[in-house]
């Protein structure tokens, strides 16, 4: 989606990039010569699109918390599987899915450390 919709332009137009806008969860501000579509933490100024810096940078804590969790959702189902192996295992492959285990928790603890700090 372009962010920026000049004059003239048609209700269809307007319709249109007002719609994509929303849909982005963008926010509309109109001037004199063009509507621009922007993110909550920016606005439009002479010089062009100026992130407002402490919304930036809480959208952007925002976004690494949600990475986070689907990470730890996704280390989570790997776990699984793997103690699921590792209760019909025996020898040398109980060796190694035990290892493997203990890489899947040392990376949890370092996403749930991240997320404490984040929080």
């Amino acid at each position: 989606m372009t962010n920026k919709l000049e004059k003239p332009y048609t209700t269809d137009q307007y319709a249109e990039f007002a719609h994509q806008a929303n849909e982005n969860n963008k926010i509309l501000q109109e001037f004199d010569n063009a509507i621009w579509a922007v993110n909550p933490y920016e606005k439009v100024t002479a010089d062009g699109i100026v992130y407002l810096e402490e919304d930036y940078l809480n959208a952007q804590k925002e976004l690494r918390v949600a990475e986070i969790k689907n990470s730890l959702d996704a280390l989570d189902l790997k776990t699984v599987r793997c103690l699921r192996t590792i209760a019909s295992s025996s020898g040398e492959e109980l060796t190694t899915e035990k290892t493997f285990l203990e890489n899947l928790e040392e990376q949890a603890c370092q996403l749930r450390t991240e997320l404490a700090e984040l929080s």
